[in-house]
């Protein structure tokens, strides 16, 4: 296999760069429309210059497998020589360029519900370190998933444990605790009952979330829950505001002085923050740059760093 590989290799640095490129691009993609709307060119275009390659080489560089079309064994020691190239070129870029001409293209996230908007600030500080990169984001319920389909090239996960055929970088634990606000608790009468609380849950779209799961063993009396939402931005506000009691990531209701803690974090609704990619598709240059990015901020924000 490795002496096939150093075959390829050298054979693919004969390549027409430019075919090599938008081989590249179907890979990361997963098929050839999604990768030429990204490198802005027709259908065609990236079938015919894939075409060429497997002319070229001999060989099948890709395969239809039940999860779509991924790289042949060819297709992905071309692949590493091909990312090899890239990096070269964009080392070679960055020696030559001039302070305007930086790392442009978009970088698609896809973030888990469970922690909505919270780190913006994050990604705010990012696009004014690297202003020619757009961010497009995507708020989902299942946000690996969404990286496993090629919807995202990378996503901010809220996951029990890093999910298969996911790679990336740990943040860090992240526990919850019951909170409730200020003006909620002074509004109790004396010797309020802790079964007597107003709740917050959640609706039908995040039902399965471990916070909607908790509530359903532990909360027998549904007529308890005086509002239920479909996103943590909704939550955190409701909570707030003081509609009721609620689970919330303690790395944020902590910081909110309005916010009193009722009880200390349940081990079973802790969860682990994760940046990850597919790990059959190495990620492109401005993917790694926004991940040595997010990591060490991120990881300060929710006090692990």
């Amino acid at each position: 296999m490795i002496l096939f590989a150093q075959f390829v290799c050298k054979i693919a640095h004969m390549l027409d760069w430019n075919d090599l490129k938008f081989f590249i691009g179907a890979v990361r993609a997963g098929n050839y429309t999604h990768a030429a709307a990204r490198l802005k060119v027709n259908r065609t275009t990236i079938g015919r210059r894939i075409n060429a390659l497997e002319n070229q080489l001999g060989l099948s560089l890709f395969e239809q497998t039940p999860a779509g079309y991924r790289p042949t064994t060819a297709g992905r020691a071309v692949l590493e020589c091909a990312e090899s190239m890239e990096r070269e070129i964009e080392r070679l870029n960055e020696r030559l360029a001039t302070p305007l001409e930086r790392l442009g293209g978009t970088v698609r996230i896809s973030v888990s519900g469970e922690i909505g908007t919270e780190f913006m600030g994050e990604l705010l500080a990012f696009r004014k370190s690297d202003p020619d990169i757009k961010l497009e984001l995507l708020t989902a319920r299942d946000a690996p998933t969404n990286v496993l389909q090629r919807k995202a090239d990378l996503g901010i996960c809220l996951v029990p444990y890093r999910p298969e055929n996911l790679r990336g970088i740990r943040i860090g634990a992240l526990p919850q605790a019951l909170y409730a606000a200020g003006r909620y608790i002074d509004g109790l009468p004396p010797g309020h009952a802790f079964a007597d609380h107003d709740w917050i849950g959640w609706g039908r779209e995040a039902a399965n979330s471990a916070s909607a799961r908790w509530l359903k063993a532990n909360l027998p009396d549904a007529g308890k829950i005086s509002a239920e939402v479909n996103s943590w931005d909704a939550f955190k506000e409701a909570v707030l505001c003081g509609l009721g009691i609620g689970h919330m990531w303690c790395f944020v209701a902590d910081r909110e002085p309005s916010l009193v803690r009722i009880r200390d974090a349940e081990p079973e609704l802790s969860m682990e923050l994760w940046l990850l990619v597919r790990d059959d598709v190495p990620p492109d240059s401005r993917t790694k740059r926004l991940m040595e990015f997010l990591a060490p901020v991120m990881a300060r924000r929710i006090g692990s760093a």
